[in-house]
């Protein structure tokens, strides 16, 4: 071996997505620092993470940049390339060896790298080739490379080095609370990876923004199945106030304590909303109800499966409704836009208990009545009490 790989950036221009990966860190207080591989400080996929959105490098050459050393001064060049690593043994079954022997990101196309007279070389622009990246949809992957040189155009190709790396793919820029500028490292709103692990893998294979927030939701919802659970004892929130804090929400995700189980229409809302927004989504966390079911306390509410229940009835079976109900809301916010709701399932055709997590449902009258959102929720008689709070929605920044 005649050269060693020192360091590959895949977010080498932070103020530049296209070509390039996006602005990312691994959760509140520990950043992603670039390069994202590093020679003796990066052992596996888990420690090289990047993040691409599909909208920005589909149809677009995606580069990552590369530094070198050389062992021997008398080699001045050499070219570089990376393949596909090996089918890793055993392997199960056919989709199994269909995702192992294409990466996401395809290969690394061969450059020339020339070192310097202290024996390293500047990082090297490489343009990545037959990448599957405008066929995966919102996913996690991980990428395998045998990395290869040789000295002279006629020689052979020789192994030097392999590199693993988690690669995100979401479908566009993730939208507020998230961004991308300022590209501090201090900056906790850029996207967390701690988020992505979950979201992309509950959106996996989503092509649309709809259909990632659509999967998110049934998501959310189905934590009920042990891990959340509605607040019926105060019904208050446990994660969401003037700020969210989702670093106490991903320990409860992985097993931890965070804040307990109890959540309340304001936490699923928050979850919901920021989980879809990091891989593309657009969604507020807005409230119905109003001045009317304030003065009377309520609005009712048809039966539901509240989540973490596995029945149907009242919020709670003891009170007939709710002061004001919390969801994440598409668009205005108002009666003509989408529903995303994560904390409950509705009746498609009441009484036949037909569950339904409710995705992408307009508000308002304008269309059939049994497909919208407040007739499965509220009885014809409380509708007057039920009504969008659009200047209520927000977008809750994250700690």
């Amino acid at each position: 071996m005649s050269i060693v790989l020192q360091a590959i950036a895949f977010n080498a221009d932070s103020t530049n997505i296209i070509p390039d990966a996006l602005n990312i860190r691994r959760n509140a207080s520990q950043p992603v620092t670039v390069p994202e591989w590093q020679r003796g400080v990066t052992f596996t996929a888990a420690d090289s993470l990047a993040a691409y959105s599909l909208e920005d490098v589909v149809g677009r050459p995606v580069t990552i940049h590369a530094r070198f050393s050389r062992l021997l001064p008398q080699v001045v060049s050499a070219q570089v390339r990376a393949v596909q690593a090996p089918l890793p043994w055993p392997w199960t079954g056919i989709q199994g060896l269909l995702q192992a022997q294409i990466n996401v990101l395809g290969e690394v196309a061969p450059e020339t790298v020339v070192f310097l007279p202290n024996g390293n070389s500047a990082f090297v622009s490489f343009t990545l080739r037959n990448t599957r990246l405008s066929s995966c949809g919102v996913g996690v992957h991980h990428v395998r490379w045998h990395w290869q040189y040789r000295l002279g155009p006629g020689a052979p190709w020789l192994d030097f080095a392999f590199t693993e790396h988690t690669i995100y793919t979401v479908l566009r820029v993730p939208r507020s609370p998230w961004v991308q500028e300022p590209a501090d490292i201090a900056n906790i709103q850029l996207p967390w990876t701690d988020v992505l692990d979950f979201a992309c893998r509950w959106a996996r294979g989503a092509r649309t923004p709809v259909e990632a927030a659509a999967a998110i939701t049934r998501a959310v919802f189905f934590l009920g199945n042990g891990v959340l659970s509605y607040d019926c004892a105060l019904g208050a929130a446990a994660y969401a106030f003037e700020v969210f804090l989702l670093s106490e929400l991903i320990e409860l995700l992985r097993g931890g304590v965070g804040r307990g189980h109890y959540v309340n229409c304001s936490d699923c809302a928050a979850i919901v909303a920021t989980f879809s927004n990091a891989v593309g989504a657009d969604l507020w966390q807005s409230r119905m109800g109003g001045a009317l079911a304030s003065q009377l306390g309520y609005f009712p509410v048809k039966p539901v499966r509240t989540i973490g229940s596995f029945t149907w009835g009242q919020p709670c079976g003891w009170w007939p409704g709710w002061t004001f109900h919390e969801v994440a809301w598409d668009d205005e916010c108002t009666a003509d836009d989408p529903v995303f709701d994560g904390s409950l399932q509705l009746d498609l055709y009441p009484p036949y208990r037909i569950p339904t997590t409710p995705t992408d449902l307009s508000f308002s009258l304008t269309r059939q009545w049994e497909w919208l959102y407040r007739p499965l929720l509220v009885p014809p008689d409380g509708w007057p009490l039920c009504e969008p709070m659009p200047l209520m929605r927000r977008r809750r920044p994250v700690i």
